[in-house]
């Protein structure tokens, strides 16, 4: 901490040195003091080479470098000042207070650091001739010397102190607001739509022509299995035939068929000692699966794929125009929004394409896991699941890009992402059905 305030003394922002005139102050820094008597006398603002001076004064008296005298009464006389006599308890909770009145005059709290004024001067009077105290009350009052301690005690004075900081920071959010969205251009907007374009046609490309090639491998390999079990069936005996149940042979009760055939041997199975030949498990994918998804995807064929993936892309792109189209409507025109159309869509462009990155992964374990497990249904569970956590999340951060693009509620955002997203799905939807008609 000491260090940063250090920084701060050198900073070109006038708020940031007496931020750090008052931290080294605090802190009784004494490495602070040849900087803060540099400030004393170069600082381009008045307000800070009076406060470096205080500064510099408080921490040579509170290290013992100068001695604080006890006025005489002669001296008390002269000056107008009376020292009274405070315990020890009542001083040092009084120090306490104005220590905590610096932290909160930094935080930008100028209501508690004033009220915190006042009660350390109740508890220790002696505080209204202290350097550091005066220094504090002139800061947060904008008086000067005896003025600004008793401005202290003027709640008028605190209340309109609150409402002007408060327009302050307020008026400072929408500045830097502002700034913030005015970061993105249309040229931005165009380069993310390119960029987006390119890993969906990507992403659509790769994930349907893995689709189809697993599902072109699983029915070379399980007609291959079936070709097997049925040589395996029809040998006299069946020597090769290990039934769901263990049995082995010819089965009393079984019908002779593929899904009541655990594996089949490499050759005839003899009992123990003699040592088991090679097997090959019977694959018993899904009914769904084996007649509807396995023969359609393993018919469509790479070419169809590669086709449907870049339509895929276009697709993807034109809905996720409409979602952006759609939330700037409404979070302009019904929620007062006060965002830019191209920040929320550099934003959420920038988003969808490292979600579409991610979901190439997640989609290809998913299709890996699917079509190895013949359709399994615990299987398509799983990957379900983890795509539907996948897309709650890139829909929560999506809502949180838009409540910081148009400074509202969340629930506000959740409501226009949520109308965009109905668009989205819309026009995905009516895409997708077209294209798969065409192609």
């Amino acid at each position: 901490m000491a260090k940063e305030d250090l920084k701060k003394l050198r900073s070109k922002d006038p708020e940031e040195r007496k931020s750090g005139i008052r931290g080294v102050a605090k802190s009784l820094d004494r490495n602070a003091l040849l900087q803060l008597a540099t400030m004393a006398g170069d600082d381009p603002d008045p307000n800070i080479r009076k406060l470096a001076q205080q500064a510099g004064v408080y921490i040579r008296q509170k290290t013992g470098d100068i001695e604080v005298p006890n006025p005489k009464p002669s001296d008390t006389k002269s000056s107008g000042a009376k020292h009274i006599t405070v315990d020890d308890a009542s001083a040092q909770k009084a120090q306490k207070l104005m220590e905590y009145a610096s932290f909160q005059s930094e935080n930008g709290d100028k209501a508690k650091a004033m009220k915190a004024l006042v009660k350390a001067a109740e508890l220790d009077p002696n505080l209204r001739n202290d350097s550091f105290y005066i220094s504090l009350s002139e800061t947060l009052t904008n008086l000067e010397g005896n003025a600004a301690i008793n401005a202290l005690r003027d709640e008028s004075r605190i209340e309109q102190t609150v409402q002007k900081d408060v327009q302050i920071k307020l008026d400072k959010e929408v500045k830097a607001h502002q700034d913030e969205v005015s970061t993105a251009s249309g040229r931005d907007v165009l380069f993310d739509s390119g960029l987006f374009l390119l890993i969906s046609v990507v992403v659509g490309v790769v994930l349907l022509f893995l689709t189809v090639y697993q599902a072109s491998q699983y029915k070379t390999n399980l007609e291959a299995n079936r070709k097997l079990v049925t040589e395996a069936l029809d040998e006299p005996g069946m020597p090769r035939v290990r039934w769901i149940d263990g049995e082995i042979g010819v089965h009393p009760t079984f019908d002779f068929e593929a899904k009541n055939v655990a594996l089949i041997y490499a050759a005839p199975y003899a009992p123990p000692p003699a040592p088991e030949p090679a097997k090959t498990e019977v694959m018993k994918p899904t009914e769904l699966f084996e007649k509807s998804t396995m023969p359609y995807w393993s018919d469509l064929g790479i070419g169809r794929a590669v086709v449907r993936g870049i339509g895929f892309g276009l697709i993807a792109l034109l809905a996720v125009w409409g979602l952006l189209g759609v939330t700037h409507l409404f979070a302009r025109t019904f929620f007062g929004g006060d965002g830019r159309f191209a920040y929320t869509a550099h934003r959420l462009l920038t988003l969808y394409t490292g979600r579409a990155v991610l979901l190439v992964v997640i989609g290809f374990v998913g299709i890996m896991l699917y079509f190895g497990g013949g359709g399994d249904n615990s299987m398509a569970t799983i990957f379900l699941v983890i795509l539907g956590i996948f897309a709650f999340f890139t829909f929560l951060t999506s809502a949180t890009t838009v409540k910081n693009a148009y400074r509202f509620g969340i629930f506000s955002a959740i409501i226009v992402i949520l109308l965009g997203l109905v668009v989205a799905i819309l026009i995905g939807g009516a895409g997708g059905f077209f294209l798969t008609q065409i192609v």
